[in-house]
């Protein structure tokens, strides 16, 4: 049994052997025959020459199927194309095309197979849209239908070139296996192809390895292709269909939904030139449209994006929600944001709108929740330092040219302020605590109850701005018109953003306009105190108006009005009319510091001051007056009035008795004073008492020099303190007392005392008469 088994195996070994012989002798011995064969259905299916450097047959480089190989191949363009060029449809290494052994013995081999080697493919269109690859006779010469198993590509650079168009494209062949019957209507291939470096992506968005595509192409003899399948972007496989018309460069694309992995998006949206950089991100595309020629594309896109970004350096980790619909029509984009949730740090937003880029449009309704420390290092920039509180609102906003302006016209809305506070540095304001609802409308806001401290005061203030985005974020102007109102209000505080340091005072700047009635029940600067103000305030440019401004002080009345002008070095040019009625001059002289100066000071004096004050001075940027700036004109009348202990009159202790001079009582003195030119100039003044008289007229020099004469009415009990000798220069006034008059000079420290033979009756201000005021930056007149 065993040796039956045997030799039927080795029977049929042999016979296999032997019918191998035979097909293998027989296929040795026709080759040529074999190889005439295919070159002459290769010649019979193609019309365009073909040049081969060498043909051999192989039964076994390609087993199980026989192979004819053209070696080093060029395939001339199509007979029916015209452009001249020295480029050929293809010139590669070698064609390999295998055949099915069964129809070998036959006089029509079939061609299961082809493949095409290394080198370079080039798909011309010459200016009569007539492509140089249309070679088979079936597209000119009706050679029939013409069938291709399958045809394998490796490492083959392909060219496209539209002559009439001018298009230019290049790829690289990876592989590709394509089967493909090419009838003589239109030509169908089931592809599947990888490529890489194509060049009708742009350089700066190739982030991948490999573009493919397995589907089924349809070319019509109209140069119009037809497709459907999968696309693979390293392993994104991404569903579509459609149309491409190769003479006009039109396409129509449909792709199914799709996902895109946090990498591939991420790359896609590095991409992009804007400062907004993902850290993480996956965008889900529900529907794809894309028609494109070479006069317009049109794109519409439906989205889900969710992920995480940073914006610039100022915004990091903002998590992002968004669904939307893209619209490209012909180089302007449309966005439709279904919905757009985005969060940062404690803040969050959400938007509900659209952006035209065409005008660069955006509109919508915004909503928001604002931490204002999560954007310190943002506001900086704007020199917006220590911000703190909470906004929350929501707005209808549309804004023009989004790309080149940073505010937001705010059509509608309403905010929320809880404990919000910031340090606007340029113009040294600290603002602290402030509670407000505030109502957008277009460029307008209502302030409804705006409480607050500002540089350590406490402010309310009801009224309308308008510019507050352009203030702060591109230098508009601002306006704030309305009320304002404080129960108690530190000047100096106001003034300065540092009251410690002093190292800078409150900046208003040309950019800040302002309309507004104030009150303020205590006010206080420094030592001064007063109750009751009320004015208008008006500002406009580096113009300040105080008008009507009203205040209870020192047991009187001061009113008037004021012009500030806001120098460019920080000073401010001021000029003010003023009247004082029935204020306490010893109290007011205490509580403005006795002026600056010290030759007569609050303890000196008493009386009611009723005076009409018109003046014109500088602040420097410490809010000082420069002493020098000061001109004052000043009508005064004090009753009830006392002089003690004044300096200047204890020097005449030498002809009076102290006791008279310390302590002077009259009814009323009027008089004019003026100052200008670091001096205090005094007319002709008489103090009229039951026991003494006494004139003064003179200069006080701010640098304490003096130059009175002041003369001195004597009662007979006091007469005999006067030498003899002296009495006959002394002058009879018409009260018949006799007159000493004394001129003192020099320093108020050390003064020279002298008696005087001739009487100045009055001062005349011939200085005054002749210089003109300091010019400054800006004058009233500029305004």
């Amino acid at each position: 049994m065993w040796r039956f088994i045997k030799q039927l195996v080795l029977g049929l070994l042999l016979g296999l052997f032997l019918l191998m012989a035979f097909v293998f002798g027989y296929f040795y011995f026709n080759q040529d025959k074999i190889v005439q064969l295919v070159v002459d259905e290769v010649n019979r299916n193609v019309n365009a020459q073909i040049d081969v450097h060498d043909v051999s047959m192989s039964f076994w480089e390609r087993f199980p199927l026989a192979s004819i190989k053209f070696q080093d191949v060029t395939i001339h363009n199509a007979k029916s194309f015209g452009q001249k060029t020295a480029q050929n449809l293809l010139v590669t290494e070698y064609l390999y095309f295998d055949l099915d052994l069964k129809t070998l013995i036959s006089d029509k081999p079939q061609i299961r197979r082809l493949s095409v080697g290394p080198g370079e493919l080039n798909l011309l269109v010459d200016k009569q849209n007539k492509p140089n690859y249309f070679i088979a006779k079936s597209d000119e010469s009706g050679g029939g239908e013409f069938e291709l198993g399958n045809l394998e590509i490796k490492g083959l650079k392909v060219n496209y070139t539209d002559f009439g168009s001018g298009i230019k494209q290049t790829f690289d062949v990876k592989s590709a296996d394509i089967s493909a019957i090419i009838g003589e209507e239109e030509k169908l291939f089931d592809v599947n192809v990888s490529i890489e470096n194509p060049t009708f992506v742009p350089v700066k968005y190739i982030f991948f390895e490999d573009y493919g595509f397995v589907g089924h192409i349809t070319l019509t003899n109209e140069n119009i292709m037809n497709w459907y399948g999968i696309v693979n972007f390293d392993g994104v496989e991404i569903e579509n269909k459609g149309s491409y018309a190769i003479g006009t460069s039109s396409l129509a694309l449909e792709v199914s939904p799709f996902l895109v992995d946090d990498d591939l998006a991420i790359k896609l949206f590095k991409s992009i030139d804007i400062p907004i950089k993902p850290n993480k991100l996956s965008l889900n595309v529900n529907k794809l449209l894309l028609q494109a020629s070479s006069q317009s594309v049109y794109l519409n896109a439906s989205y889900l994006l969710d992920g995480s970004f940073d914006i610039n350096k100022e915004f990091n980790s903002i998590d992002l929600n968004n669904k939307g619909i893209i619209v490209w029509d012909n180089n302007n984009l449309q966005i439709n944001v279904q919905k757009l949730n985005a969060s940062y740090a404690n803040s969050n937003l959400g938007f509900v709108g659209e952006f035209n880029s065409r005008n660069t449009n955006i509109s919508g309704k915004l909503n928001f929740h604002v931490e204002l420390n999560d954007f310190e290092e943002y506001l900086n920039q704007y020199k917006i330092e220590n911000p703190k509180g909470i906004l929350d609102g929501n707005f209808q906003i549309e804004n023009h040219n989004t790309l080149n302006n940073k505010n937001f016209n705010i059509r509608k809305g309403e905010v929320g302020l809880t404990n919000l506070a910031l340090n606007l540095t340029d113009n040294h304001l600290n603002i602290e605590d402030v509670q407000s609802l505030l109502y957008f409308s277009d460029d307008e806001i209502i302030v409804e109850e705006l409480k607050g401290i500002i540089n350590k005061n406490d402010v309310e203030f009801n009224g309308t701005t308008k510019g507050l985005q352009q203030y702060l974020f591109s230098g508009g102007v601002l306006s704030i018109s309305g009320d304002v109102f404080s129960n108690e209000f530190y000047l100096s505080d106001f003034l300065y953003a540092s009251p410690e340091s002093k190292s800078g005072t409150i900046k208003l700047g040309e950019k800040l306009n302002m309309d507004m009635d104030v009150i303020v029940k205590d006010l206080r600067n420094n030592n001064f105190i007063g109750s009751n103000l009320s004015l208008k305030l008006d500002k406009k440019g580096h113009k300040l108006n105080f008008k009507n401004f009203d205040i209870n002080t020192s047991g009187g009345h001061l009113s008037g009005n004021g012009v500030f002008l806001e120098q460019d070095n920080g000073e401010w040019y001021t000029t003010i009319s003023a009247n004082i009625d029935q204020i306490e001059i010893g109290t007011f002289f205490a509580q403005m510091n006795d002026f600056g100066q010290n030759y007569i000071v609050s303890d000196n004096l008493k009386g009611q001051l009723t005076a009409s004050i018109s003046s014109d001075f500088v602040f420097n940027p410490q809010f000082k007056v420069k002493t020098e700036s000061i001109y004052l004109d000043a009508d005064v009348e004090v009753v009830d009035g006392e002089l003690i202990n004044y300096k200047a009159l204890e020097e005449l202790s030498d002809f009076i008795s102290v006791d008279e001079l310390n302590h002077i009582k009259f009814n009323t003195l009027k008089n004019r004073i003026s100052i200008h030119d670091n001096k205090i100039v005094i007319p002709q003044m008489q103090i009229q008492s039951s026991a003494i008289d006494i004139g003064v007229v003179g200069e006080h020099y701010f640098n304490d020099n003096i130059d009175y004469q002041i003369s001195v009415g004597l009662t007979d009990v006091l007469f005999g303190k006067i030498p003899r000798k002296l009495r006959k220069d002394s002058k009879r006034r018409k009260n018949k007392k006799l007159t000493l008059f004394v001129d003192i000079t020099g320093n108020i420290n050390d003064p020279k005392i002298s008696l005087s033979k001739i009487s100045r009756e009055k001062v005349i201000d011939t200085e005054k008469e002749t210089n003109t005021k300091k010019k400054f930056d800006i004058e009233f007149d500029d305004i």
